[in-house]
């Protein structure tokens, strides 16, 4: 097992060295990936656009490096994206792999998560249909209008403890950005288009079904 390991680290090196990329940068992305799961550079800081394009000159080699633990790597453009997908995940991004060999991506997304993760998702799609779109692509929501639809939606209250627990997922998955400092009724959430990846089609239009019903009965 240690000489396959070895050799596995061995190659890296070779094909990283190959490419104009050392190895301790190849482990700067890998550990960014597993970490974050997303790199977008359009919406992160610096720090993420200097990995994006070190992820971009071995793009080849982070894949197949990956695949050998069977996550799925893809990488989109308009916005410029890369995400990695746990093993045998049945939403995107939302189930996390129990293999303690991926400990980073150990933790399971809690239901107060992905029903956070939904919601953005379909503010998003409901600005875009009004052509409330800003120049990067992003829509901008009231955290009181984020909590207000919240519990209409899904009948419970959030308390502010737990909004902040829960948004940061979001923005860890760089699905929405706010200012921490300023998280409270007058704070603005800022959704990117990146949240159309981590949901699938059916799942939202449940969301937007249940939310025409709650209108009716109004």
């Amino acid at each position: 097992m240690a000489n396959q390991s070895n050799s596995l680290i061995e190659w890296v090196k070779h094909e990283a060295n190959v490419r104009g990329v050392t190895y301790e940068e190849f482990i700067k992305v890998t550990q960014r990936l597993l970490n974050n799961q997303v790199l977008a550079p359009d919406f992160g800081p610096e720090v993420e656009k200097n990995i994006y394009r070190l992820y971009m000159s071995i793009k080849d080699l982070i894949d197949d490096y990956f695949a050998l633990s069977g996550i799925k790597v893809v990488n989109r453009t308009a916005p410029n994206v890369v995400i990695i997908y746990p093993p045998n995940s049945d939403a995107p991004g939302l189930i996390i792999d129990d293999d303690p060999d991926n400990a980073p991506l150990r933790r399971r997304i809690r239901t107060l998560e992905r029903s956070f993760i939904l919601l953005a998702r379909q503010l998003f799609e409901q600005k875009v249909m009004q052509a409330e779109v800003d120049s990067d692509g992003c829509v901008t929501i009231p955290v009181e209008e984020f909590k207000i639809r919240y519990t209409t939606l899904f009948k419970r209250q959030i308390h502010s403890t737990e909004l902040g627990d829960n948004l940061s997922i979001l923005r860890r998955l760089r699905i929405a950005d706010y200012k921490r400092s300023e998280l409270n009724q007058d704070a603005i959430l800022r959704i990117t288009p990146i949240v159309q990846h981590f949901t699938f089609e059916h799942a939202f239009k449940v969301l937007e079904e249940l939310e025409d019903k709650i209108n009716e009965e109004n």
